[in-house]
């Protein structure tokens, strides 16, 4: 299993017509979100006005959990949703999207036949949780919104860093999970991205 690790002074930030957004992790490192050559990126966005509408992606599926806030997805002809902290919703990028509420989320974009899902882990001061490989996902994608963790007893990471675990198709046959040990109160977002890009 490789280990990388993405710290806050890598990530890039820049401004949309509502807030920031931050870029944590592109697949393959060369392609490009402008161009949607990406098999996927990971991000977290500051929404800073209280209605915004999302930019159109054609082929391109979304998930989006919320950090901070409180936020009301309205995906126009098909439904609403109201999502509070560390909730989640999945959509297509094509679909006239639209928001109500100041929130920081976090985003995970797919494009082709690649697919994941988000989700969220709190561990207390000094707990270990064993993360179980997920059959038919082959990258592992864990972000320290709050807190420092230890990953497998050598890899730390500390507040806004994210570790990108690739996982060798040997592996996801192996009883042998990835140990998490929280050195301060910590939440993470665990993402689990099937990518055959590879």
């Amino acid at each position: 299993m490789n280990i990388k690790i993405i710290k806050k002074e890598q990530q890039s930030t820049s401004n949309w017509s509502g807030g920031t957004t931050t870029q944590l992790a592109i697949f393959p490192e060369n392609s490009s979100y402008q161009d949607k050559t990406f098999s996927f990126r990971l991000s977290s966005a500051k929404v800073d006005i209280e209605e915004s509408t999302f930019t159109k992606l054609e082929g391109v599926s979304r998930d989006i959990m919320i950090l901070e806030g409180e936020l009301e997805l309205i995906h126009e002809g098909r439904y609403s949703k109201i999502l509070k902290q560390f909730e989640t919703d999945q959509f297509q990028g094509d679909w006239n999207t639209k928001s109500v509420g100041k929130v920081t989320d976090f985003n995970l974009m797919t494009t082709g036949s690649n697919s994941g899902f988000i989700s969220h882990l709190n561990l207390p001061k000094n707990r270990t949780h064993q993360l179980s490989y997920a059959p038919n996902y082959n990258i592992i994608a864990i972000y320290t919104y709050k807190g420092e963790i230890e990953i497998n007893g050598n890899t730390n990471l500390k507040e806004n860093e994210l570790a990108l675990l690739w996982i060798d198709n040997n592996e996801l046959n192996i009883n042998n999970p990835i140990s998490i040990n929280s050195i301060k109160n910590s939440d993470l977002i665990i993402t689990k991205i099937q990518c055959f890009d590879l």
